[in-house]
């Protein structure tokens, strides 16, 4: 009951994240400007113990220009690249060593002007007295999980961007270079993190938004695919 087309046509597979989820893969990016449509034929189809679907849907989505991120947590650089060909590359902060950030592929989820950020609200520190707290209002902030990673302006840690990791596993910039990136961020848009020495796990296996959908290998989607690997329909 659930079909795609796309121009061009692409590899993927369907897989379920949860109970109420399923994702469509490709088995790379999808191509830059690419045209899909999503097909639900959901009309009589039964979907769990007395609950049917009464309708269909269809969906139509863009794909725009290549837009890709690439931090490096070792040297800490955060690189541009759009449609192949690197625009900029920024001096970064990343997580400290309690708080690496996660190497893998994230999301963009969201984009906030400004954001409030607490520790608190992070599950790392309530009280006040501890040496870990915060509670700051960012800017520019773009959401990578819903675990917390973010994109963000850190004026507190320019002197450390480019010298030393130093957030509690946020991306930092500058002012400037965060509204730079918020203002060229998509949603769907990857972030591509290495050298760091945390993996995205646990992230995956929670069904994290930023992080489920391309931090598997392509033999694992595959695994968990009921019908399997299949090209998309021409749109």
């Amino acid at each position: 009951a659930m079909n795609l087309a796309s121009d061009p046509q692409v590899n993927g597979a369907r897989f379920w994240v949860n109970s109420q989820e399923a994702h469509f893969r490709p088995e790379k990016y999808w191509p830059a400007n690419s045209r899909i449509r999503v097909n639900l034929d959901l009309n009589g189809v039964q979907a769990g113990p007395n609950l049917w679907g009464g309708r269909a849907y269809q969906y139509d989505i863009e794909i725009g220009d290549e837009r890709i991120a690439r931090v490096d947590a070792a040297s800490k650089q955060f690189s541009l690249i759009h449609n192949g060909e690197t625009v900029a590359t920024w001096p970064t902060s990343l997580g400290a060593e309690d708080f690496e950030t996660r190497n893998g592929i994230y999301v963009v989820q969201s984009k906030t002007d400004e954001y409030r950020m607490t520790s608190c609200n992070a599950g790392i520190a309530c009280d006040e007295s501890d040496p870990e707290y915060y509670d700051v209002d960012t800017k520019f902030a773009v959401r990578l999980t819903n675990s917390g990673t973010f994109v963000h302006s850190a004026p507190w840690s320019e002197a450390a961007q480019g010298e030393e990791n130093v957030s509690h596993g946020c991306l930092n910039l500058t002012e400037q270079r965060a509204k730079t990136y918020f203002q060229q961020a998509r949603y769907g848009d990857v972030v591509e993190v290495v050298g760091s020495g945390r993996q995205p796990n646990d992230l995956v296996q929670r069904g994290d938004p930023g992080m489920v959908d391309w931090n598997r290998s392509w033999a694992e989607v595959l695994t968990l695919s009921a019908t399997g690997e299949f090209t998309t329909d021409q749109r």
